[in-house]
Order: C-alpha cells, then structure tokens, then sequence
C-alpha cells in the first residue's frame, strides 16, 4: 500500500476513490430519485476523475512520452474490441429504423447493441490492463477504449440505481 500512495497525485486518486465507494454506497440510501441520480452521477465522476488521476500519475512516475499508436498486443485488442463494438453499435441502430418487423427482429437488434455495449466493456478493461501492467503508452488506447467503457458502465449501472 506504501508503493501506491507515495505521490500526490496517487492520494489524491485514492481519495477520490474512496468518495466515489462511499457516493456509490449513500446512492442506496438516499431518498428521492433526483437525488440517488445526483449522488450517483458524483460518485462515478469521482471514481472517472480517480481513473484519470491515477493514470497521469503512472505516465508522470515513468517517465515515459505518450505515443498515439498502441505499444501492446494488449493495446491494439483494446482498439479492436472497440471498433467492432462500434461497428455493432451502429448495425443495431441502422435496423432499428428500418420498417417494423416482428418481435424477433427486434430482439435480434437489441443483442447487436447489448453484444456492442460489451465489446466496449471489455476494451475498457483491457485498455486499462495494457495501460497499467504492460506499460502500454498511447493515449489513443485511453481515450478510445477507457472513456465509452465508463460510459457505458455509468448508464448501465444507472438504471439499476434509478430505473424508467
């Protein structure tokens, strides 16, 4: 734990991690829905700024330059992981304005988007492990695979918190 925290800007990751367990804790027993959507819209924007923080503490304690091509096999998995979620992403929404089929179409649809939303998951979690155990350098990797990972994390999450 000594090794983790002996920057600043590692403390100041962690405690922004903590806030973010405990808002997401508090979210469950706030009352009101306007308000657990509040407490947990901070709370993941604490544990996104944690995320950020702890990444430019990484890059600042290595003394390495950031580069925009992927440096890992790991890092280019990442990428592709998020384009073919991209790519199902967008098939999903292009049949979805098509002309009305039947119920089993529809379905169909949906799996093209939940198979995207987890083909961005899984590049955020493999961006993040290119990044932070196999040194993986580009921004490109943080950006594209980290950021639509916490995003779709955060809107999912969300309507088990506060459902319409």
């Amino acid at each position: 734990m000594q090794v983790m925290l002996r920057t600043v800007l590692s403390r100041v990751a962690a405690g922004l991690g903590a806030a973010a367990v405990l808002l997401f804790a508090a979210t469950f027993a706030v009352p009101g829905d306007v308000a657990r959507g509040w407490t947990y819209t901070v709370g993941f924007g604490c544990a996104a700024a944690a995320v950020v923080v702890w990444a430019v503490d990484v890059v600042r304690r290595r003394s390495e330059r950031p580069t925009a091509k992927p440096t890992s096999a790991l890092g280019w998995w990442s990428l592709g992981l998020f384009a073919a979620g991209l790519v199902l992403q967008f098939v999903g929404s292009a049949l979805t304005f098509g002309p009305e089929a039947a119920e089993g179409f529809a379905r169909l649809v949906s799996n093209f988007v939940i198979l995207g939303f987890g083909g961005w998951v899984v590049a955020g979690v493999l961006g993040l492990v290119a990044w932070f155990r196999r040194r993986e350098r580009s921004l490109v990797v943080l950006i594209l695979s980290v950021v639509p990972a916490m995003f779709v994390l955060y809107f999912l999450l969300g309507e088990l918190v506060s459902p319409h």
